[in-house]
């Protein structure tokens, strides 16, 4: 008979605060920005907001924490990961905010135009942001450190 092994559900469910942080600022920023901006202009000014909250989020500290998680190999799926996470995040806060379970409110919440663009912007931002993230570096060479010689 096999036994399944024993697994730890407070590391699979553990909250990032972090990214939470980040969700909800980003979910702010767009609100503050949709309701200031004349549209027109809107589609000029969130892909950079959110472009500029990404970069924001991906600037590493420098403690040792954080060093092992932005890694190489592992750039591109947290940049997928962020992506659908902060997607997630907005459409539930957006639910809550704007629709509130009535349904006249979720039919004027599909026909503005503003929420075509946000969602896409929220998505593809973070991931084209960690591809070209990952391919920067890619391109670094390791620096050698050679043994000094004492003649």
């Amino acid at each position: 008979m096999r036994v399944l092994p024993e697994r730890d559900y407070f590391k699979i469910f553990k909250v990032d605060w972090r990214l939470s942080f980040y969700c909800a600022f980003v979910w702010l920023q767009v609100v503050l920005i949709s309701g200031f901006v004349v549209l027109p202009w809107y589609f000029f000014v969130l892909p950079p907001a959110v472009f500029f909250t990404t970069v924001l989020y991906f600037r590493t500290p420098k403690s040792e924490l954080y060093k092992s998680r932005f890694n190489r190999e592992t750039l591109f799926a947290q940049g997928i990961w962020l992506g659908l996470a902060w997607f997630v995040g907005i459409l539930l806060m957006d639910f809550v905010e704007f629709v509130n379970f009535d349904l006249q409110n979720f039919y004027v919440y599909l026909q503005d135009s503003r929420n075509f663009l946000k969602f896409p912007v929220v998505i593809l931002i973070p991931v084209i942001y960690s591809l070209v993230l990952e391919q920067q570096m890619m391109k670094k060479k390791p620096v050698l450190k050679l043994a000094s010689r004492n003649w």
